[in-house]
């Protein structure tokens, strides 16, 4: 017998597609591990240069109570000697300021000490200027102390020449105007101390002259008496009156002398 054929059909080879594993959640874990650990290790670094910076002020500070306050400091110097003080100290700021920054790393340290210094130079600027200004008054005060000093005693010692006299008076009314305008004096503070000057230079002459002629002594004073305090008036006058009542005792010892 004849069977029926089945005819066969060609195959196709099967494709097998599978579903790859989903790593998303891997991934992002790790890169959240990697920003902790970033994050760690930036707040590290971050100390670490707070305390590279809080050390470095630490020194600058040192220094600075060292120039300021030791023995041989800025404070310590008067006068005269304190003139510039404000430029030598900020040079050595400088100095030491620079010193101390090769000890700094990477530059977020020097950024961060570099406003520090500035800080710090501006403040020691502001206290330095003060102080040496004080200073620097007080040194004038002095300078126009001597002045007035020595013209007075010039003008007592030398009495007997006119001239020198005149010329010490000047010198004094110089200093005086001087005085008056370095300190701002109103001009009735200015006149108050010019009289008075002028008044102890009088005395002072005229308490020379007391020693060798009451009678030239008197003639001074009525000369110069309106330049004069009262009170140096008063005093003055009295000495004058003594001077005479000397004189005069002087006299009757020498007339009881010649009668006996």
């Amino acid at each position: 017998y004849d069977t029926a054929q089945v005819q066969q059909q060609p195959t196709r080879p099967i494709q097998l597609q599978g579903v790859a594993p989903d790593t998303t959640s891997i991934a992002q874990g790790l890169q959240s591990v990697g920003r902790g650990a970033q994050m760690l290790m930036d707040k590290e670094r971050e100390k670490a240069d707070t305390a590279l910076l809080m050390d470095a002020d630490n020194q600058l500070t040192k220094w600075q109570q060292q120039a300021m306050y030791s023995e041989n400091g800025a404070y310590t110097r008067k006068g005269q000697n304190a003139l510039d003080v404000t430029n030598q100290t900020l040079e050595q700021f400088e100095k030491a300021q620079a010193e101390i920054a090769k000890t700094l790393t990477n530059d977020q340290q020097k950024a961060r000490y570099a406003q520090i210094v500035n800080s710090r130079r501006n403040s020691l600027s502001s206290d330095l200027n003060r102080y040496e200004y004080g200073e620097r008054q007080n040194y004038y005060g002095q300078v126009e102390k001597a002045q007035l000093e020595t013209s007075m005693q010039g003008a007592a010692l030398e009495y007997q020449d006119p001239a020198k006299g005149n010329q010490y008076r000047q010198k004094v009314d110089a200093v005086l105007s001087s005085r008056a305008e370095r300190l701002g004096l109103a001009p009735e503070a200015a006149q108050a101390e010019r009289l008075e000057t002028n008044s102890g230079m009088s005395t002072a002459v005229i308490q020379r002259m007391l020693i060798d002629s009451p009678q030239k002594a008197k003639s001074y004073y009525e000369s110069y008496k309106d330049t004069m305090t009262a009170e140096d008036q008063i005093r003055t006058s009295n000495g004058i009156d003594q001077g005479f009542r000397r004189l005069e005792a002087e006299a009757r010892q020498r007339q009881t002398a010649m009668t006996t």
